[in-house]
């Protein structure tokens, strides 16, 4: 994996519970439930220098963390958008191209070059080649809040995947970007409890999420924030270098002596991450 060098790293000092749920447990279980009809094996959990690693990266071949999360949602908005033409359908059977009165749809969000691969991802495995846009961003916005909030719940499933291979119990959990950071939240608090890891929202380039913890903008998608205000225990902002075998050491060995480092995201550079645009 790319050896991750942490630059900057800021503790949250109103860490705690979360005063609002920001993903139903009953969204959780339907959400399992559709993803295990077509995403295929769970990506690997590897240990590497300083922790273990489960590589989202390589999920459909992708590069992108959040690629099961996204393709979940624009499954739901397929599968909602045929029914209120009549046609019923479920996400299995789109992702299996078997639902021909899909094709007229198209996927479209605001986000950066990882959003919009695995936009398009879905959209080829769904079969979607039409003019009838369906709007899903990578980050809510006024108006617009249910297919981001489906797109965490698809990532809680990364997360227990990574969560009930472990042995022995993780002291802390980075978590690529905002998004996957809130849903492995939520899900280590329901599955461990005061057991649950310490969650680090993990981000490159100009790391707006910790500076918005900092004081020093808006977090840049509000529903994620309604759970890292408090969830999250920390920012940290990191560069990559090509794998040399040192892999989470340097972090682990910022986080004290004792740390059990496990890290959900990308394990290689994978596509080009920008700006949301």
């Amino acid at each position: 994996m790319d050896r991750l060098i942490p630059l900057r790293f800021f503790a949250n000092p109103n860490r705690g519970v979360p005063g609002l749920v920001l993903l139903p447990e009953s969204g959780a279980r339907r959400a399992a439930g559709e993803i295990a009809g077509w995403a295929g094996a769970a990506t690997p959990l590897k240990a590497v220098p300083g922790g273990w690693v489960k590589d989202e990266g390589a999920r459909f071949g992708l590069g992108v963390p959040e690629a099961l999360g996204v393709a979940h949602a624009a499954g739901r908005l397929v599968v909602a958008a045929l029914a209120r033409r009549g046609v019923r359908a479920t996400a299995e059977g789109l992702f299996a191209g078997g639902v021909p009165e899909a094709a007229v749809f198209g996927l479209t969000g605001e986000g950066d070059a990882g959003h919009r691969a695995a936009l398009a991802w879905a959209a080829a495995r769904m079969g979607l080649r039409g003019k009838e846009m369906l709007d899903l961003p990578a980050l809510s916005r006024e108006g617009v809040t249910e297919p981001v909030r489906d797109v965490m719940q698809g990532l809680r499933m990364a997360v227990g995947e990574a969560l009930a291979a472990m042995e022995g119990r993780v002291t802390h959990l980075l978590a690529e970007g905002a998004l996957l950071a809130a849903a492995a939240s939520v899900e280590a608090r329901s599955r461990l409890g005061r057991e649950a890891p310490a969650i680090i929202v993990m981000e490159e380039g100009e790391a707006p999420w910790l500076r918005a913890a900092m004081g020093e903008g808006e977090p840049p998608c509000a529903l994620a924030w309604q759970e890292l205000e408090r969830g999250a225990a920390g920012f940290l902002q990191v560069a990559r270098e090509a794998g040399d075998g040192e892999g989470l050491g340097a972090v682990a060995a910022m986080l004290g002596e004792g740390s059990r480092v496990l890290m959900i995201g990308a394990a290689e550079a994978g596509v080009v991450r920008g700006k949301v645009s």
